[in-house]
């Protein structure tokens, strides 16, 4: 036994530079503790370097996030799902503090008046639909100057969205930069909510709100009428040798419209005068301001030449947007959608039920696809010719149950 351990100790002392001669079995636990002690300090050190080191190359890649790459598809869902968890982009410091906000007033609100938060919920969904329907609009109207698309190729909500951005944008984007200033919005909110009518679109109302919204502003629009009719007449009397201009005169003085409105085929008859006698080049600058009022199109600080290019722009987007309706059929369109189109042409939607507004938008329709580019002006003097007569038109106002009730009937409920 003592030959084994004698071999074994010398092989130890060999490795270890030990001299084996002046060591015995028992006197090698000594010196292998003095031998073994710095080695294990120096891989107790290289342990806690190797461990250190691995934890800050684990803070480094953890930090160092990258877009995620479509990977291959020999690779499991699950295994893609946590690697895009991994790899997904921290948010900026701006949209942090702008969610913290949000939370922080919609918490304010709730403590002091839950319909105050609804009210700002509201206005934040409208916000948001309002940016998005914005890029789509710039987007589409980058096509179209590249030529990447044409207009006859669009879908008919893509052309209203076009039509409503240039008067949603007037409204809403300088309400959208005052109310983004911080603690401004307390002050700055029930205001803009208040007049909701002036300062905001559609993306941020009701439905109920946006029939009142027609409801007021087809009694402006109705204030016009006599203007517009007024200078039509003058325009026609100026030729009156003309067999069409002395029919159209008589309807226009004669208030005829009123007891028997003007059909799609009687006012197309009326082609030839609105292509010489009053078409877009010859109208007067108070003329064009008036139509363009009609069409709500901005009318501050502009000449003529600049009103005559934004009504023939709208005229042909109006067109355009006629023909995609034809083509996805009148009778597909929602409801809500039917009465916003109706309003757009002039006609008041409010109180009038699907069947009534499918015959005007089918008479309209009629109209716009059979006249040629110098007949536009046909188009923009139809929102009055067309539908001064109909039947709830101005002097109608919803009630509590949604029934239409005329003004004098109402005076007279109150007396």
């Amino acid at each position: 036994m003592a030959a084994p351990c004698r071999n074994f100790s010398r092989q130890l002392y060999q490795v270890f530079h030990v001299n084996s001669r002046n060591a015995s079995l028992f006197g090698t636990p000594l010196r292998l503790k003095r031998i073994y002690r710095p080695i294990c300090h120096i891989e107790s050190s290289l342990k806690r370097q190797s461990y250190w080191s691995n934890i800050k190359y684990r803070r480094l890649t953890a930090s160092c996030r990258t877009i995620s790459t479509p990977s291959s598809s020999l690779k499991s869902d699950g295994d893609q799902q946590g690697k895009g968890d991994e790899e997904k982009p921290k948010a900026g410091i701006i949209k942090v503090i702008a969610l913290k906000m949000h939370h922080g007033t919609i918490w304010f609100l709730n403590k002091v008046s839950p319909k105050a938060r609804v009210f700002y919920e509201r206005f934040v969904d409208g916000a948001t639909d309002f940016v998005q329907d914005f890029r789509f609009v710039y987007s589409l109207n980058k096509r179209l100057k590249n030529k990447e698309v044409k207009l006859e190729d669009l879908e008919w909500k893509d052309l209203y969205k076009k039509m409503q951005m240039k008067q949603d944008v007037a409204k809403v984007l300088p309400v959208l930069v005052i109310v983004n200033i911080p603690f401004v919005y307390y002050v700055t909110l029930p205001v803009v909510l208040y007049f909701q009518r002036i300062f905001l679109s559609d993306h941020f109302i009701t439905q109920e709100d946006v029939s009142s919204n027609h409801q007021e502003n087809s009694k402006k629009r109705r204030r016009l009428y006599p203007l517009i009719l007024k200078r039509l007449d003058k325009r026609l009397k100026k030729k009156p040798t003309s067999e069409l201009s002395e029919s159209l005169h008589h309807r226009i003085a004669g208030n005829q419209m009123e007891k028997q409105p003007l059909s799609a085929s009687e006012l197309l008859s009326f082609q030839p005068l609105f292509s010489q006698q009053t078409s877009l080049k010859s109208l007067s600058r108070n003329y064009l301001k008036n139509l363009c009022k009609l069409h709500s199109q901005w009318v501050f600080l502009a000449a003529s030449p600049s009103l005559r290019k934004r009504l023939s722009t709208h005229a042909s987007l109006m067109i355009a947007m006629d023909q995609a309706i034809l083509k996805a059929g009148i009778h597909s369109i929602d409801e809500y959608d039917l009465r916003k189109l109706c309003y757009q042409r002039g006609l008041n939607p409010v109180g009038l039920d699907r069947q009534m507004l499918t015959e005007w938008l089918t008479e309209w329709t009629h109209i716009s696809t059979n006249i040629s580019d110098a007949e536009r002006s046909l188009l923009l003097h139809a929102s009055i010719l067309l539908v001064d007569g109909r039947p709830n038109q101005g002097d109608t106002q919803p009630n509590k149950e949604g029934v239409m009730s005329s003004t004098s009937q109402k005076d007279e409920h109150k007396v």
